[in-house]
Parts: C-alpha cells; structure tokens; sequence
C-alpha cells in the first residue's frame, strides 16, 4: 500500500469591504460639498448659518448706545463698529462690546478703513489720528495747514491733500510705517481730491480751475519717486464726488460719467450716466457700487456693480430711494424706506428685512452680520 497525504480545505470567507467604502463614500461627499462651496457659495449662503449661532443673541440685546451727533460719522472695519465723534473715536467688538476709546476733538469727523488700520480726520480743521484695529493709537498730529481730503490705500499708505499759507493746496503722501515720503505743490489752482495706490506707487490728485470762462476738474495722475506728472486728463465740467484706487486702476466718480484711468494716465473706461442721478455709490476692493435715479427724488433707482476696468457687472431695479449703501468683503448692504438688504457682489440677495425701525444707516460687515444706525444708538443683526 502506498502511503498518501490529504489536504483538508477551508472554505475562506470573503474579506470585509466595509471601512473601504466608507472611506471612499466620505471622500465622494467631502469633494462633492467643496465643489458646491466653491460652485454655488451664494446659493447655499452657509455663511447666515455661521452667523445664525454667532449672533443667536443679538436680538435680544440692548442697542450699542453712543454720543448723538449730526457730524458723526460710522463705518464697519472687518467685524467691528466705529463711530467718530467731535470729541472721540469709538471702536465695539463683533458683540457690541466697547474695546477703546480715543480721545480726540474733531469737528466733522471723516473716518477711513483698512483691514488693519483707522484712520479719522477732521475735514477743515487740521487733527489727524491714526489707530490699528485693537484701538491703539499709532499716530495723533496736527498737520501743518487745513486738510481738505485724504486717502487711505488697503496696504495702509495716507495721502491727504491741505491748504497751505503760500500755496493753493499740498498733496502730502506716507507710507505704511506713517512716514512722509513725497510732496507735491500747487501753487496755481487747489486741490480737492486726492487717492493714493497700494505700495504708495502712484499719487492722483483733483484740481479745480476755470479756463475761458469755463469751470473744469482735471485729475493730475504722478508717481511718488518723480517730479513730473504721467497725466493731466480733463474730465469737462463735471463735479467730481470722490477719486480712488481700485486694484491698479483709478476712479474717478463724478456727476455725470464715472471714469476708470490706467496707471500711464490713459482712460480704460467710461461709465456715462445719461441723465441719471447718481444718488449713492460704495467701493470695494476690486469692484464699485451705484445707486443710479431716474429722477432728481424718487424710487425710480437701479443697483449697478462695476468692475474695476469700468464693465457693468450686474443691475437690479430696487423700486425705492437708497438711503444708506455700505460696501465689506464680498457683501453689500442696501437700506430704503422700510427695507434692507443684503447682497453679494452679483447682487444675489442673502437677507433681507423691514424690522428697520429710525435706521438712517445700515452698515455690513466682513462676516456678512449688519449694523442698523440711527441717532444715538446702534442695532446688530445676524442677517
């Protein structure tokens, strides 16, 4: 008999597949719901739920209560309040909370923002103050001369433009360390308006002067490390509202026509009004906000968002006088008559409300949350 071996066979259970597919389910949701952030953020508006629990109790709290005054001026800094007085600046927390005062007597308060920086200054008098956003005081001095109008660039460079006994008006420019780096002099026509770019590259400047008769606004465009200016454009007779840098381009927000001019002076874009009135008008970083009327008074009023070269980007008809147009981050914020609401830079409402109560302001910050401003007192809403 020959000698012969078994093998016994095990049946072998399949493997256990489970935390695979798990771990490839997880990553098929993880990737499906960055890609709808990314694809569709206005349409989930996750940042109202963010805010829903960060401000669950604001609509319960008492109003953040402050000095009345008809010269005061207010304005939203990332998540922060502001309110410049003629006696002092205050700065509140996200919550409401006062985190600083800064004494400062300033009749006409103007005040100007950066991420980092608070700049206030008094328009016709000479008090200059500068605070970071924790409420300490960087710079506090009186200018030599009346100031007249100042810009602040989003990297924290000045420019402020005086009237100075022995010329019509001084340009002044500081860098982000708030020290004075150029000078420019006009001693043939004043200066009304100034706007200075990031790195305090370039400096605009806006004069006022009469030519045969004629009233006319030329805007002066110069770099800070010449002399000579790059440009003098001509920009008719039109009242200029306001001149600032969006991006690398300038703007030139004026009665009849919006003008975007391109850092060698050339003009990029026009934005004509054809007999709309402009009836407010907030900037962004990249992108400038309009309240265009149809009348002189009325509700006949277009929202209009253009781009930084000067392309309308998107238009809705709101139906109702603007009161208060505030611009943060990507949101803006529209108050009218019993109404106010938030939009993003597309003009896709994120919230809206007729709980408005006296508002006279409606201020939005980066986080989208809004501050409803009457006399005296401030109200945060999570919107």
């Amino acid at each position: 008999m020959s000698d012969t071996a078994t093998r016994k066979v095990r049946n072998k259970k399949p493997r256990r597949l489970t935390w695979q597919i798990w771990a490839i389910g997880g990553i098929v949701v993880l990737t499906a719901v960055i890609l709808a952030l990314i694809l569709f953020p206005e349409t989930l508006n996750l940042g109202r739920v963010v805010r829903s629990f960060r401000y669950s109790g604001a609509k319960n709290q008492a109003p953040i209560v402050f000095e009345a005054n008809s010269t005061n001026d207010y304005a939203a800094q990332r998540n922060l309040f502001l309110v410049g007085s003629e006696s002092a600046l205050f700065l509140y927390d996200d919550k409401g909370g006062q985190i600083s005062l800064a004494q400062s007597a300033m009749p006409n308060p103007v005040l100007d923002v950066s991420d980092k920086l608070i700049v206030c200054h008094g328009v016709g008098n000479s008090g200059l103050l500068v605070l970071d956003r924790h409420g300490n005081t960087l710079l506090s001095q009186t200018v030599t001369g009346t100031l007249l109008d100042l810009d602040l660039s989003p990297d924290d460079c000045i420019a402020y433009v005086t009237a100075e006994k022995g010329y019509k008006s001084v340009a002044t420019v500081m860098d982000r360390d708030r020290q004075e780096i150029y000078k420019w002099y006009s001693s043939s026509q004043y200066l009304n308006l100034c706007a200075i770019s990031k790195k305090a590259e370039y400096l605009a400047v806006a004069q006022l002067g009469v030519t045969d008769g004629v009233f006319r606004t030329n805007v002066t465009l110069l770099r800070t490390d010449r002399e000579d200016p790059i440009a003098s454009l001509e920009l008719g007779n039109q009242v200029l509202w306001d001149l600032f840098f969006l991006g690398d381009r300038l703007c030139a927000v004026g009665q009849d026509e919006i003008t975007f001019i391109n850092p060698d002076g050339s003009v990029e874009n026009r934005f004509p009004l054809s007999g709309l009135y402009l009836d407010d008008f907030a900037r962004g970083d990249d992108f400038l906000v309009l309240a265009v009327n149809q009348n002189k008074a009325g509700s006949k009023v277009d929202l209009v968002v253009l781009t930084k070269t000067g392309e309308e980007k998107s238009r809705e008809y709101l139906g109702a006088q603007v009161r208060s147009l505030s611009v943060c981050g990507k949101y803006i914020a529209v108050l009218t008559d019993g109404n106010v609401t938030v939009y993003s830079k597309r003009l896709k409402p994120y919230y809206s409300s007729t709980e408005v109560g006296s508002a006279n302001r409606a201020l939005v910050r980066e986080d989208g949350s809004l501050l409803l401003v009457s006399s005296g007192e401030a109200e945060i809403l999570a919107s």
